[in-house]
């Protein structure tokens, strides 16, 4: 079988470790004209991700602002590959000399870990005029007075390029994209670095610069070819299922580019080169059932039972339009996830009373005795409330409730599951059309548990106890219209869904484009979905709040996903 290629432009390269540990780093200062950054230095706040940068910046001049940037490398200032992003205090426009300026980076929101002994921070000032327009950039080593240096610099480059000399031309773009990050030939000049290594047949080199670009330059226009060159480089090196994974993506997310169709058979190809044409992929502790009748491989959970949807790795939009939703959905912003596997149902009572018999555990609200319910209309704490309060016979397969999120999380860690991301749940429920709601982009109150449902259908749901105003709780994927493009049930209603991340009302201004998982540090946890006594806002799939970790209520539940 022919292995289709179309080598243009890049992907992204992860770090997969356990902590954040800084156990080493390099200063750096760099001194022109009138304009001084030296003293750089940074530790980390004993107990958190969060890392202090200082340093001092001086204009002889006078007069002047600056815009401060700042940028990372973890191979002793070989590259300065890594751009934080959540970043706070002296940084960005506006900023006017001193001595120990501070900058605040929340690394656990932009990486998962990172360890070195090696780290070097580099800052970067740039003069601008009245206007805010650039005057004078330096990188700590590099002066860039405007783009236009940037183009001569491109320049030479190419001529390299066009000589052959492919090792120098990649280092000459490299220059390019570090030097002059903000200009407008910067994504440009990052997928050249990416060619020049196809053409000297480093794919480990190319699929490292194809993935930076993926990272940091994620409205580029050239990102299906993108993903298309990263697979094509792990096709070469051999790594099949991270092609596999990658030529997904196109088919997934660019279904209307010119390469989806030649993703689509090296789909195939990958496939067969695994052995796995016929036979899905699977992890460790999960039986493969079938296809579902929305095209989604689903698995069954060896331990508990659960039965789990693979949603395949992509693009999504997150959060809500300007004009649309709440503060805290905005701004929309683009995410990519990795291949994850989500619970097609909430957990139910039958299901937790498994881990409870196993373990003898009690939930906060046994602990405490005492949780909120909904009688008579009002939300007040009661005592005796807790999740055996509304398990009666018939009742088995209506999702647990009065469960907090450490309960949540203590039934995951003995099951060896785990809560889903906010990000993972959200694009389980919309899809990538980014719909309102699972079904579509129209509300009906009769296709899921809520407020507004008419009393008479819950009532002939299996188990129908009055839990507040007639209204109840129905068992899991009863509503059979209440479905998701993946196949996920009960993403609208029944009950709200505790997720892994922290709550932070203005995360999606500092999210991360790749995995995203929420704020390092909070004091609420997410709850997503709306349930059986919420309107439709609240069951928008956009729609987010959070809770405290032993927060429980008889309209809180959760649904589960695999550990990595």
């Amino acid at each position: 079988m022919r292995f289709f290629t179309s080598f243009r432009m890049t992907a992204i390269r992860k770090l997969r470790m356990n902590t954040f540990i800084f156990l080493f780093y390099l200063l750096a200062s760099f001194t022109f004209a009138a304009i001084l950054v030296e003293n750089v230095r940074f530790s980390q706040q004993e107990g958190t991700n969060l890392v202090d940068i200082y340093y001092d910046l001086s204009d002889t001049e006078g007069g002047q602002e600056f815009s401060v940037s700042l940028s990372l490398s973890d191979n002793g200032g070989g590259s300065y590959s890594i751009l934080p992003r959540a970043l706070s205090g002296d940084y960005g426009a506006k900023i006017t000399p001193g001595r120990n300026k501070h900058i605040v980076w929340d690394a656990g929101a932009d990486f998962d870990s990172l360890v070195g002994n090696n780290i070097v921070f580099k800052v970067m000032a740039t003069a601008t005029t009245t206007t805010g327009s650039p005057k004078i950039q330096r990188f700590v080593g590099t002066i860039s007075p405007s783009d236009q240096a940037a183009n001569r610099q491109m320049s030479l480059a190419r001529k390299s390029f066009d000589e052959g000399n492919f090792e120098k031309a990649a280092g000459e773009f490299q220059k390019v994209v570090m030097n002059f990050p903000t200009a407008g030939i910067a994504p440009d000049a990052q997928l050249l670095v990416a060619e020049c290594y196809v053409n000297l047949n480093k794919w480990d080199r190319s699929a490292d610069a194809y993935g930076w670009y993926l990272s940091y330059f994620p409205k580029h226009n050239e990102r299906p070819a993108a993903y298309f060159n990263l697979a094509t480089s792990y096709f070469n090196l051999k790594k099949y299922d991270l092609a596999l994974k990658n030529f997904q993506v196109v088919v997934d997310s660019f279904s209307t580019s010119e390469l989806a169709e030649n993703a689509r058979l090296n789909v195939v190809v990958c496939r067969d080169r695994l052995g796995d044409e016929t036979t899905p992929t699977t992890k460790s502790g999960l039986t493969y059932l079938s296809k579902n009748s929305e095209g989604y491989n689903e698995y069954r959970h060896e331990k508990t039972g659960i039965v789990l949807i693979k949603i395949p790795a992509g693009e999504f939009w997150m959060g809500s339009a300007a004009d649309e939703g709440s503060d805290n959905e905005h701004p929309q912003h683009k995410v990519y996830l990795d291949e994850y596997y989500i619970g097609k149902y909430e957990v139910t009572n039958e299901q937790f009373e498994q881990f409870v018999r196993a373990t003898g555990y009690r939930t906060d609200a046994e602990k405490e005795g005492k949780g909120y319910t909904y009688e008579d209309g009002k939300l007040e704490e009661r005592a005796g409330r807790n999740w055996r309060y509304y398990y009666s016979a018939g009742r088995e397969k209506h999702p647990v409730v009065l469960v907090s999120w450490n309960d949540a999380k203590a039934f995951c860690d003995w099951a060896g599951l785990r809560l889903p991301t906010e990000a993972e749940w959200e694009k389980s429920a919309r899809g990538t059309d980014s719909r309102t709601y699972p079904w579509g982009d129209s509300w009906d109150a009769s296709r899921c548990a809520s407020w507004v449902t008419d009393i008479n259908l819950m009532k002939s749901k299996t188990g129908y106890v009055d839990m507040g105003s007639g209204r109840s709780t129905v068992p899991v994927g009863s509503f059979t219209t209440d479905v998701s493009p993946c196949g996920c049930h009960d993403l609208a209603g029944n009950v709200w869904e505790w997720c892994a991340d922290w709550y932070g009302d203005g995360y999606y201004s500092t999210s991360p484009y790749q995995n995203p998982k929420g704020p390092s540090i909070g004091d609420y946890r997410v709850l997503r979905g709306g349930s059986w006594d919420c309107e439709s806002l609240l069951c928008r799939s956009s729609f987010r709040f959070g809770g405290g970790p032993a927060f429980r209520d008889s309209d809180c539940g959760f649904r589960v996903a695999p550990s990595p």
